[in-house]
């Protein structure tokens, strides 16, 4: 398969244009070069709309009015579309996707286009379901081993390293083996398989073949259904991590305020907790007010013990004072007065004590009793050189402290509320739900995978939970493989019969369909870890030829130096997924064009020329989109790789909204 033409009309950056590939199986290297930003991307994202009806992207470029050119809107030109054309086993096949208003519609918005798609196989139309012929011919699910970025790159090689998200990468090898075909044939078989035995069983007076034959069936039943389940949870993992990236890409959509969300849901989280902190330390105050002079010290945070006891002089210049009430009426008079603190000599007094002070001495006033109180100015000196001693005026001093600190991180908060609630506006609501969107999705994929976990663990052990006598924490498979044993060996001295020797048949093609399966998988793991070692070899340095990959059980490649695994660079990471990727393609027949975007943005000069050479010979078709930093017009690398381009473009940005494609 080679893409031969592709046309569009009002696609993103593009008002017009039209490329011819190379088709040169000699010189077939197609290049384009542009600036960062002028339009490379777009020509990969108009492919892959043009197969499926998606860009490939994962919020951007989703709706019609980000794919249409903005200055053809501008111009009040709405129709959109793209036209590829493909070469695949001597046919050539068009497919045009379009986009335009709904009929009547003068200002589109998203909702008003109505897209088209249409098929031409040799000139002809293709009838029936266009996304069936899609799926048959170019199946979405291996377009990643021949459309792909430098980043795609970089996820490959994450992939491959981690087991459990290389699922998605093992299911997609399967379904290139046709593996999955070969499991509902084998499924179908043991559908016939259980039909015989049910018939010799109603044939037959052995009972223990019968018993045996009856917990075949149901351990067969219970290990087909556990498989279909775990299939089907492998599969909802894939769609709930892919779900996973949109609901992050359109949470980090709404830049800060998604963190000033995020920081306003802890304020007001934290909000009750400082208030209910402020009770504790003002009841605190209350229990340790003994005497009315405490509140004063209360109010007069800052006096130190050492303040309070060089002012016991004249304190006791008060003894003409009738009441302790009296007495700290004259001491906050006098306070204000001088505009100097009694206690603590702080000067000046400072607008808000002095108006604590005459709210208190208004209260006091009304304490005062009509007759001579027996509480004199000597016994109130004690009290206070008592708490002093008792370390009550320090208790004081600290709850106080506390209180104060708590009241203005309170204050400090409520106006940081204050400042982020007109900051995030109205999309406090659909902000939180996008986070909250995220956390959900992760809780969903955290259950998907110990659900995972447990029916693996049913099926293959070693720490089954086990059901009745049908099997035991050696799990299902192994119970399965023993009754299997168990009823051949019965069955074998049972008389012939018709259904004896149709199962017998029938036996052997489930043992052929199980061992292919299994075959098929490791055989292609081996031609792949061969494959791969081949590519690598060539693309690594000569200092590191004593580098080799290993192919693990989910088709990742290891990266080793003898018996120890090692970490790659940034380069040794688009290596490994290169030969990764080449391995795969050359091992499962796989045949395309390799299409990359910014394919040697994390390549030294020195590896950059090595990719260069092997890149025209890892496919029939190699498209590169490139900027003038990973290969300069007129470089040595430009040289090395002008003997295998066919065709050569330039992206030339003619403004913001618009580029154009010039044929050099």
């Amino acid at each position: 398969m080679i893409f031969k033409t592709l046309d569009l009309k009002n696609w993103t950056a593009y008002k017009k244009a039209s490329i011819e590939f190379s088709t040169d199986k000699k010189k077939n290297v197609t290049l384009f070069r542009g600036k960062n930003y002028s339009g490379k991307t777009s020509l990969m994202r108009a492919i892959r709309w043009a197969l499926y009806g998606d860009t490939g992207d994962f919020s951007i470029y989703k709706k019609p009015l980000d794919i249409l050119n903005k200055d053809s809107f501008a111009n009040k030109e709405y129709d959109l579309s793209v036209k590829l054309v493909i070469e695949k086993d001597s046919k050539n096949i068009e497919l045009i996707r379009s986009l335009k208003p709904k009929t009547g519609v003068t200002k589109p918005s998203n909702n008003d286009f109505e897209e088209t798609f249409s098929i031409l196989e040799d000139g002809k139309a293709v009838l029936g379901d266009n996304d069936k012929y899609i799926q048959k011919e170019f199946d979405k699910e291996i377009s990643d081993f021949f459309i792909f970025d430098g980043e795609k790159l970089q996820e490959y090689q994450n992939l491959t390293n981690n087991a459990k998200k290389s699922q998605k990468l093992q299911s997609t090898i399967e379904k290139l083996i046709r593996r999955p075909y070969l499991k509902a044939a084998l499924h179908d078989l043991q559908i016939h398989q259980q039909s015989i035995r049910n018939k010799i069983k109603g044939n037959s007076n052995d009972k223990l073949l019968d018993a045996i034959a009856s917990k075949l069936e149901v351990i067969t039943d219970l290990k087909n259904m556990k498989s279909g389940n775990l299939e089907i949870l492998i599969e909802n993992l894939k769609g709930e991590e892919e779900n996973l990236k949109i609901a992050k890409s359109k949470r980090d959509a709404y830049g800060t305020k998604n963190e000033n969300v995020a920081r306003l849901s802890e304020i007001e989280g934290a909000i009750p907790e400082i208030e209910n902190n402020i009770i504790k330390y003002k009841n605190q105050l209350k229990e340790l007010h003994e005497a009315s002079w405490l509140k004063i010290i209360g109010m007069a945070a800052s006096c130190s013990n050492n303040s309070v006891s060089k002012n016991f002089s004249s304190l006791k210049e008060l003894n003409t004072e009738n009441s302790n009430a009296a007495a700290m009426i004259s001491i906050m008079q006098r306070s204000i007065d001088e505009d100097l603190c009694m206690l603590c000599e702080k000067e000046p007094l400072g607008n808000e004590q002095k108006t604590a002070f005459l709210s208190k001495i208004e209260a006091l006033k009304k304490e005062i009793p009509q007759t001579s109180s027996d509480l004199s100015i000597d016994k109130l000196i004690f009290q206070i050189e008592n708490n002093i001693k008792n370390k009550d005026l320090g208790k004081l001093e600290k709850s106080t402290e506390d209180l104060l600190e708590e009241e203005l991180k309170l204050s400090s908060l409520k106006i940081e509320k204050e400042d982020l609630e007109i900051t995030v506006g109205k999309e406090k609501g659909a902000v939180a739900q996008a986070q909250s969107a995220v956390d959900d999705l992760i809780e969903e994929i955290g259950i998907l995978k110990q659900d995972i976990e447990k029916e693996t663990a049913e099926l293959k052990g070693p720490n089954a939970n086990g059901k009745d006598d049908y099997y035991n924490h050696e799990g299902i498979e192994k119970a399965e493989i023993q009754l299997q044993e168990q009823y051949d060996s019965l069955l074998d001295k049972q008389p012939s019969s018709k259904e004896k020797t149709h199962l017998d048949e029938v036996n052997k093609l489930v043992a052929v369909f199980k061992d292919s399966i299994e075959d098929l998988s490791n055989t292609l793991k081996s031609e792949v870890e061969l494959e791969a070692n081949k590519i690598f070899k060539k693309l690594m340095s000569s200092d590191d030829l004593n580098y080799n990959l290993e192919i693990n059980e989910n088709f990742g490649l290891i990266f080793k130096t003898g018996e120890v695994q090692m970490e790659t660079s940034a380069a040794g990471n688009l290596f490994v997924a290169l030969a990764l990727i080449n391995a795969l393609k050359n091992s499962t027949g796989i045949k395309g064009p390799m299409m990359i975007d910014t394919p040697l943005g994390r390549v030294d000069l020195d590896g950059r020329e090595r990719v260069l050479n092997e890149f025209p010979k890892m496919s029939e078709q190699c498209i590169l989109l490139v900027h003038s930093g990973e290969i300069t017009e007129g470089s040595d690398l430009d040289k090395t790789l002008s003997s295998s381009v066919g065709k050569y473009f330039e992206i030339k940005q003619l403004s913001e909204t618009e580029s154009t494609i010039i044929s050099k």
